[in-house]
């Protein structure tokens, strides 16, 4: 990556600082949601779907043809795989 940065003038410890902050917002979003998905699925009074696979495939129109839109329109809850919290025991 630095690589292709250097052309711009950015230097390793700007982006070893901006990759930090990326990975630290990526940690509070990932965390939020497992928070929001804890505090929605107890409260589920309706049929839902977990939509499984990558963001980039499962949530993308043009690749999922619009499933969750379709589900929706048969009042059934699309929620994302990364709302649920899951233990690994071992």
């Amino acid at each position: 990556m630095l690589r292709v940065l250097k052309p711009f003038g950015i230097r390793k410890g700007t982006l070893l600082e901006a990759m930090k902050t990326a990975e630290k917002a990526q940690e509070e979003f990932s965390a939020s949601i497992k928070i929001k998905g804890a505090e929605i699925f107890p409260s589920l009074q309706e049929r839902c779907i977990i939509i499984v696979g990558r963001p980039y495939n499962a949530f993308e129109s043009g690749m999922n043809l619009n499933i969750p839109k379709k589900l929706a329109d048969l009042n059934v809850l699309a929620i994302p795989m990364d709302f649920i919290l899951l233990q690994v025991s071992g």
